[in-house]
């Protein structure tokens, strides 16, 4: 099975992603229309508003400057909160912990290679050891019985198979056609005789052949004596179950009324005495095909009774050692492999939480210079509202215009936003990315030598 993807590789990074607080800069022809700038100026101007002898900005002056600085002090505030949460993410970055989750990784990855490989070797020498029980139990049975060779035997039973449904479609076929003139039904009725004749010819064949003749090497004379007596008897019931086929063909052409009790009388009058030839090829037929499913019944299996079982135990217990062991060398190189891509991948995730670790210093001071950008913008509309305000209500009133109004318009909102000090980790962390990158071929090196030690110990596990 593959290894468990280390849980470093599974961790989120530690450097969390941070992206700039935006500030909504305001739209000034928006501004100057939603606060009326040019009608508030026309009326006090009406009023000769405000007076000419007016040191400071009006109540209108004042309610613009005052809606931009909220602006400003919600900008700050958002501004503080931007930074301290890129401050507090870089604070919780611990370059040791880092380092430490490689090297934990890298030893994870060579846990589970020996636990992989213990695993294995486990169940294979456990397979090793019921092999050599069954060699055991092979050895026992060839001493018990005399024997010196290695038992002869098929595999598999798929082509005794086929070769005997070839042999009943032949048979039937052929027996068709002689049966189908004694039959009131024709070639249905001859072809259903046909079939059960055969079957009974390969039953009777079979079963002489696949049970009786192995005991008639069997060790023990009695036994061989009697299975030689049981396989004289089997050829006999054969051939008077044939003949007697041959006997009944003979009879159901001339009395088909009567056939059964003429065949026996027939029969019994002379057990070869068949006058048509036809029914002399059916005895012949029935015959063959008889012999040859006593061939394929006697060939299956060795010819000494019991050999094949215990030799086909032992041959199973082998072959499943043989595809054990391959399993497992295949899974130590796809291991090999794995480990190879895991080293990888740790680089590349360390080498993404430098890249988010700078992108953290990166947005801090942009962050700044977007908010001094905003303050810079609500300053100037400051002055373009108060500029706007100054001319109309100057250029609408009959008397003269306060004195402040030539004087050069300043507006500064700008704040004292808390700036966290922060501590500049890239140095550490570009160290740590480096040194796992210089280690990375070391620790191929070393994961491919265990591996291959493990083969070489893998291998070594045979009979």
């Amino acid at each position: 099975m593959p290894l468990a993807l280390p849980e470093f590789l599974k961790k989120e990074s530690i450097v969390s992603v941070k992206k700039l607080q935006d500030f909504e800069f305001l739209d000034r022809d928006t501004f100057l229309a939603g606060h009326d700038v040019e009608a508030l100026a026309k009326k006090q101007a009406k009023l000769n508003l405000p007076s000419k002898t007016a040191k400071g900005l009006d109540a209108n002056e004042l309610t613009f400057t005052q809606q931009l600085s909220q602006h400003a002090i919600a900008a700050t505030m958002t501004l503080n909160d931007s930074l301290a949460d890129i401050a507090n993410s870089i604070a919780r970055i611990d370059v040791e912990a880092e380092k430490s989750e490689l090297a934990n990784a890298v030893n994870m990855i060579e846990a589970d290679l020996k636990r992989e490989y213990d695993s294995r070797s486990k169940e294979l020498e456990q397979l090793k050891a019921a092999a050599e029980l069954s060699q055991d139990d092979v050895d026992k049975f060839k001493k018990e019985n005399g024997l010196k060779r290695e038992a002869v035997y098929k595999d598999a039973y798929m082509m005794t198979l086929a070769l005997i449904m070839g042999a009943l479609v032949i048979e039937t076929a052929l027996n068709s056609t002689l049966l189908a003139e004694a039959s009131n039904y024709g070639l249905v009725g001859g072809a259903s005789m046909a079939i059960i004749i055969s079957l009974i010819n390969i039953a009777l064949g079979f079963v002489a052949g696949f049970v009786f003749f192995p005991y008639t090497n069997h060790i023990n004379r009695a036994i061989s004596i009697l299975s030689y007596a049981s396989l004289m008897v089997g050829f006999a019931v054969v051939l008077t179950f044939n003949l007697l086929i041959g006997h009944y063909r003979e009879v159901l052409i001339q009395n088909p009324d009567n056939s059964s009790v003429l065949a026996m009388t027939h029969f019994s009058e002379g057990i070869f005495n068949l006058t048509d030839f036809e029914s002399i090829i059916l005895v012949f037929i029935g015959l063959i095909v008889s012999g040859v499913s006593y061939w394929k019944g006697m060939t299956q299996n060795d010819r000494f009774p019991g050999y094949t079982s215990v030799s086909k135990q032992r041959d199973s217990m082998r072959d499943d050692l043989a595809e054990a062991k391959e399993a497992a060398l295949d899974e130590l190189n796809l291991i090999n492999e794995q480990s190879a891509q895991w080293l990888l991948q740790l680089h590349k995730k360390v080498s993404h939480d430098f890249s988010r670790c700078k992108n953290l210093y990166s947005t801090f001071e942009q962050q700044q210079k977007l908010y001094e950008a905003y303050i810079g913008d609500l300053s100037h509309t400051g002055q373009i509202a108060l500029s706007l305000y100054r001319q109309v209500n100057q250029s609408q009133r009959e008397d003269e215009a306060p004195a402040y109004f030539n004087k050069a318009i300043k507006v500064d909102f700008k704040q004292k936003p808390t700036v966290p000090t922060l501590i500049d980790l890239s140095e550490s962390l570009n160290s740590v990315v480096e040194d796992f990158g210089s280690r990375i071929p070391g620790l191929k090196i070393e994961f491919s030598k265990a591996v291959e030690g493990y083969r070489k110990k893998i291998i070594a596990i045979d009979l």
